[in-house]
């Protein structure tokens, strides 16, 4: 489970039965004893429930003492990253801007970035306008950067994808498609390719020129899913947005390529069917993307398609790729073809 995952309505806020104090009036060492018993597990499922059920009995002023216990774990050796984001996360819901600590521009700050982008995350899931006013106030910098771009990620996984969009521009040009990536694979993660791609396509009608590093960035995460059932929606979903400026060369040309590695006749069909209505792409240059990934199987199909294709665009390249390509995997030896699939 995804630190992400964590919410008040899905946890047991009730202690435990064995001990009916007040939370906040148990000692550090009833504490101790409850995270240590909880990480004993050696079942990785039954650690993190039992590590979850103790950070939903948790409230403001006990959480501090579970973190001072994991600290005392840690010390010790013990790493369990799974559950020390579940941690922060938690922290983050229940202590907001204080579970944040300092924050600046020091190499200490950078040190601790990814606990602060899960508390920060766990608090934008309790009070976001807060969260939201606490990273206006940050001054400009690459702190303030990278926690932009956690909420970026996380309010798109929360269902407000244009709400992030509008955060986008916001960002330095260069993390705008480290942006689109993250929110891509967040997106993927908590819900579908179907849902990323209707949200691709909702903002794709609305985005500006300085968007496109973003969208192209979800492209690249969708194209990542480019198999099966979702290379076919990621096939119709390019199909449909040609004429946008994120959807580009390589974008296409990764698509033929899977295409070509599954169904080569139609890869070749497909590529140009493509090539005939984009003019920035080389003539024959996404016929020589498809025959790149074929195995042999695949290269014969190709040449009995070039025989019927005379006179298509690019098709002598293409029969000088084709050679080449044979000359490649027939050097490799038997498992030849074997080997190409994983290429």
């Amino acid at each position: 489970m995804r630190s992400g995952q964590l919410n008040h309505e899905g946890l047991d806020q009730s202690p435990e039965r064995g001990d009916r104090r007040p939370r906040s009036k148990r000692s550090p060492a009833v504490w101790e004893s409850r995270v240590s018993g909880a990480l004993a597990q050696t079942d990785p499922l039954q650690r993190m429930t039992g590590f979850l059920r103790l950070l939903a009995s948790c409230d403001a002023e006990s959480i501090p003492e579970v973190e001072a216990a994991w600290m005392k774990l840690k010390a010790s050796g013990i790493e369990l990253p799974a559950e020390e984001a579940l941690l922060d996360y938690r922290l983050g819901q229940l202590k907001g801007a204080e579970g944040l600590g300092g924050h600046g521009e020091s190499p200490a700050d950078f040190a601790k970035l990814p606990s602060v982008r899960q508390r920060f995350e766990g608090w934008l899931q309790a009070d976001p306008y807060a969260a939201e006013a606490w990273l206006d106030g940050l001054p400009a910098g690459k702190f303030r950067d990278q926690m932009a771009l956690s909420m970026i990620v996380a309010t798109s996984a929360a269902g407000d994808p244009e709400g992030a969009l509008e955060r986008v521009a916001d960002l330095p040009e260069h993390l705008r498609q480290m942006a689109g990536r993250s929110m891509g694979e967040r997106i993927r993660e908590t819900g579908s390719m179907e849902s990323a791609s209707e949200i691709l396509e909702r903002l794709g009608g609305r985005s500006e020129e300085g968007h496109t590093p973003y969208l192209k960035g979800v492209l690249e995460s969708l194209l990542n899913e480019n198999s099966g059932a979702n290379g076919e929606r990621v096939t119709s979903l390019l199909e449909s947005h040609l004429d946008q400026a994120y959807v580009d060369s390589g974008a296409l040309a990764q698509v033929t390529a899977g295409k070509g590695r599954t169904d080569p006749a139609s890869a070749l069909d497909w590529a140009v069917g493509i090539e005939g209505k984009r003019a920035d792409l080389p003539q024959g240059s996404l016929l020589s993307a498809a025959v790149g990934s074929m195995d042999l199987a695949g290269l014969d199909v190709a040449e009995e398609w070039a025989l019927r294709h005379p006179s298509a665009p690019g098709i002598d390249a293409m029969h000088e790729d084709l050679q080449m390509r044979r000359r490649i995997l027939e050097d490799r030896g038997d498992d030849a073809n074997e080997y190409d699939k994983d290429d």
